[in-house]
């Protein structure tokens, strides 16, 4: 390794430091001459394993924003680092970046980068110098950190990708510029900024580079350090005493940190002095939330800059105030600068979602990933995260413990959610050298004796083993072999994930609690897996309550079936119910809508107060602190919901606060006491009318069933009827099932016919079945539906399913069934639902489509059950969904009603 060390440089230092750091200096020159597979150690220190060595060159490969570090000339005012900089392709959509930096406390740095935007943004490729401080995204361009330009050249250049560009970034104590140059040196592009008095900004760092979703390497790296300082991360990081109050009525062990305890049949955590703890959070408190791309800044933070002046007065305001609202932990997405105060904290690890964009078993698209936990660099990619995450925080007392990361795609494709065997189909699409396939493969051959016995279990005709392994084409595991084939990958791949996380983190931190992975609300049936590995498993739930009864009793079984699965503590990290009257869309994002603000604290209220009651429940954060922007945060995630306890304008919301000021001190005396007073026993759905006396039995299809202006004419085969309104049609109505095969399948029937009629003085009683053939993946069902049609009314009828029977040879799950209508008439202008109430998951299921041109519509609401009920167009066309909830698992002639 070629090294030049400056005088009077390290021999100095080595000597008894007979030079006082202030006058070093020192500069490298790196050739990567490490062997291949290194990340440039010792010399050089990774944020990520996407950082490698490979033939002199140090390649990066498409992950989350993060950094290679030079460690070994030290961190000094006076900073140069130069790097030619090649990248060859991006690996997936978002802010894409390679360039070199000056990296300063935490995550605080400089930049100089070729960027390339999201695809939908305009801005395309560029070149930046750009500053994160505390926090804060282009610190030096906006509020109280803004800096004064001092030179701006080349705003027109877009570079272009395989072709070499040097990048060269420096700092004084003056400024800092940055230079990006053709090979030739002909000059592309100068920012520069002057360090304006009294103006914070990020003055001392240590040579790096950095990088995100793109590959590319760098090579002739060079970088020069003066006016030595001592790194933040190497002064003595010290610690207050915790003194925050606890329940004093429950007593455990005292550790000086948090653990976990079950007392009796109620688990608990017990804080570092011994006492009891009921977690009570709200997700990113955060001075800078949210971004809003189509504004190019946060509105919120915009708003409370104003107000507060700086973080440090904004967050002594926001901790007493959510002290008053009775909240004790800060969860995800916190600032800094809240803790130590009331509260307890949480860490993020992160390293699922950071590896998935280096390699891959389920892609990242839109969502999370899930990272390829059969590379031999998992282990390494842990290792690295939990040394520069845990190592500091070793001692801490004030943390709660760690999250691993938050909704990872377990389910492999997000177009199969909740697809328990999505990781193996996901698998099966990687090329044979691809070590998740191999894997993949090992379990094949263990269950397999040749490839016929697997063409057998998946109906495929691979000639061998070989053939299969180059295959990418996947299919559903519909046979108890194939199922278990799968469900093994799937065990294999959480086994992994958990043991090698939790391992490295109990290396450098072995005094505190492994929170879980914040599970997406369910789990691919390694709920145990995830408590072997894990002190608390956490999961995120949005379920549909009841406004005025409460929590319907099926989410509480649901809960506790996670935790006898999981054997440990529960803590719910995500839930919310966003509210119509705060004026934002709410179009995006999960959670049950509600109409007004008293709706949403009546849920808190019957929500909350359910987990606080739950033994095997130690903690809840509610999502979230502050309300998103109505333009939506981004195109890649458009969420635009009332989520928050306050408005972006810093405004509480007072009926939301004022429950929570109510009852989040409760905590401890209501888990304690385990009520579960908003826990209600929903009515079985039934039709209180008695049936009318039966007319015929199979009779043929009668002509049509007219209720006031509405004519219901019988189709027969896939469809049941074609409706018309005074003669002009408005489409037709049919049913259609939500089939798990594994993969999903809404398939309608393929032939349908009259099975009863029954009359009296107010109804017309009809009742069908419908069937259909096993074909394209989805399974063969029969099914009953009833009509009840009013012999007056202002045109309605009622749609009553029946049965459902798994008339296929595989087992498969019935998720919902959908009242299905294929519209003959328009859409609005809008194209979207014309009910008024024009959002998802609204509390009330009701929808409807409208023509105005034609003056018709068609609407649907449900009633009893679990309804999803939202019409809506894309440019696949008209989806009227409509559609029961059930997730009932049918085996072969299994039947259910």
């Amino acid at each position: 390794m070629l090294a030049r060390i400056g005088a009077p440089g390290l021999a100095a230092l080595a000597l008894g430091a007979l030079v006082s750091a202030s006058c070093m200096a020192a500069e490298w020159t790196e050739p990567f001459d490490y062997g291949n597979g290194s990340a440039g150690e010792p010399a050089w220190e990774a944020g990520s394993a996407q950082w490698v060595v490979r033939d002199g060159r140090m390649m990066f490969e498409g992950g989350g924003k993060d950094f290679l570090a030079l460690k070994e000339i030290g961190y000094g005012r006076r900073v140069t680092v130069e790097a030619t900089v090649r990248v060859s392709a991006r690996r997936s959509d978002g802010w894409a970046l390679a360039g070199v930096a000056i990296h300063g406390p935490g995550t605080d740095h400089w930049h100089l980068a070729l960027v390339e935007s999201p695809e939908g943004n305009a801005m395309g490729r560029f070149a930046e110098l750009v500053e994160s401080y505390g926090g804060a995204w282009l610190a030096n361009y906006e509020g109280e950190t803004r800096l004064t330009p001092a030179g701006d050249a080349g705003g027109d250049f877009h570079w272009e990708y395989d072709r070499p560009y040097r990048l060269s970034i420096s700092m004084t104590p003056e400024g800092i510029e940055g230079r990006v140059s053709e090979p030739d040196g002909t000059l592309r592009r100068h920012l520069a900024f002057r360090f304006d008095p009294g103006v914070p900004a990020i003055k001392a760092g240590r040579p790096a580079l950095d990088a995100a979703l793109f590959m590319g390497h760098f090579d002739d790296v060079h970088a020069e350090v003066s006016e030595m300082v001592t790194p933040p991360e190497e002064e003595p990081k010290e610690f207050p005493t915790y003194d925050l109050p606890g329940c004093e009525q429950v007593q455990g062990e005292k550790t000086g940190f948090f653990h976990a305890e079950k007392q009796g049949d109620t688990w608990w955590l017990i804080d570092p002095n011994g006492r009891g703890f009921y977690a009570v959070g709200t997700d990113h408190i955060n001075y800078h939330a949210h971004w809003c791309e189509q504004l190019g800044y946060a509105p919120h933070h915009r708003n409370v800059e104003r107000k507060y002046g700086s973080e440090e007065n904004w967050a002594a305001a926001v901790a007493e105030r959510l002290e008053g609202w009775g909240f004790n932990l800060l969860p995800a997405g916190h600032s800094p600068h809240l803790r130590y105060t009331h509260f307890a904290h949480t860490e993020w690890l992160g390293a699922g979602r950071s590896f998935a964009d280096v390699e891959d078993i389920a892609p990242r698209t839109t969502w999370t990933g899930f990272p390829n936990v059969f590379s031999p660099r998992w282990r390494r990619h842990c290792e690295i995260t939990a040394r520069r995450v845990c190592a500091p925080n070793r001692d801490d007392p004030y943390l709660l413990g760690y999250f691993l990361d938050n909704e990872l795609q377990w389910f492999g494709d997000l177009r199969n959610w909740q697809d328990e065997f999505g990781l193996w189909t996901e698998a099966w699409k990687k090329p044979p050298d691809h070590t998740a396939k191999q894997a993949w493969m090992d379990v094949t051959r263990r269950h397999c004796a040749d490839v016929a016995e697997f063409n057998a279990a998946l109906g495929t005709d691979f000639a061998s083993f070989e053939e299969l392994a180059a295959s990418g084409e996947p299919r559903g595991p519909t046979t108890e072999k194939a199922r278990a084939m799968a469900r093994e990958f799937v065990r294999m791949a959480a086994e992994l994930y958990f043991r090698q996380a939790t391992e490295a983190i109990r290396r450098h931190d072995p005094n505190h609690m492994v929170l879980g992975c914040r599970f997406a609300g369910w789990s691919p049936g390694v709920w145990d897996i995830a408590g072997r590995y894990c002190d608390v498993v956490s999961f995120n739930s949005y379920p549909r309550i009841d406004v005025d009864r409460g929590v319907p009793r099926g989410i509480v079984d649901e809960f506790r079936g996670f935790h006898e699965q999981a054997g440990k503590p529960l803590m719910i990290t995500e839930w919310s119910f966003p509210a119509l009257d705060s004026g934002l869309p709410c179009q995006h994002g999960a959670g049950m809508r509600v109409a007004t603000q008293q709706q949403k604290a009546r849920c808190f209220r019957f929500f909350q107060s359910t987990m606080f009651g739950l033994p095997f429940m130690v903690g809840s954060d509610y999502f979230m602190y502050v309300d998103e922007p109505a333009l939506g945060i981004s195109s890649t995630f458009p969420e635009d919901s009332n989520y928050g306890l306050v408005k972006e304008t810093d405004e509480p919301w007072p009926e939301l606060t004022a429950v929570a000021a109510e009852l989040n001190p409760q905590s401890c005396r209501l888990h304690r006491a385990g009520e579960l007073t908003a826990v209600f026993e929903p009515e079985p759905l039934a039709w209180s009318r008695q049936l009318p006396p039966l007319t015929a039995d199979s009779p043929a299809l009668p002509p049509e069933v007219r209720t006031g202006p509405l004519t219901l004419r019988p189709v027969g085969g896939s469809d049941a009827w074609t409706m018309l309104y005074e003669g002009a049609e408005l489409g037709a109505f049919y049913p259609l099932l939500y089939q798990q095969v594994p993969a999903n399948h809404w398939v309608g029937p393929d032939a349908g016919g009259v099975t009863a009629v029954r009359e009296d003085e107010a109804f017309v009683v009809v009742d069908m079945t419908f069937t259909r053939a096993a074909s394209g993946g989805a399974a063969a069902y029969a099914a009953g539906w009833r009509f009840w049609v009013p012999r007056q009314s202002s045109g309605w009828f009622g749609a009553q399913p029946l049965w459902v029977e798994n008339s296929d040879v595989r087992p498969w799950t019935l998720a919902g069934l959908f009242h299905y209508t294929r519209p003959a008439i328009g859409g609005s202008a809008e194209g979207d639902d014309s009910s008024g109430v024009n959002v998802p998951n609204f509390y009330i299921p009701v929808t409807a489509w409208e023509d105005p041109d034609a003056g018709l519509g068609q609407g649907a609401f449900g009633y009893g059950g679990s309804f999803y009920v939202r019409y809506w167009k894309d440019d696949d066309g008209f989806h009227s969904d409509c559609m029961e909830r059930v997730n009932v698992e049918l085996a072969p002639t299994a039947w259910s009603g």
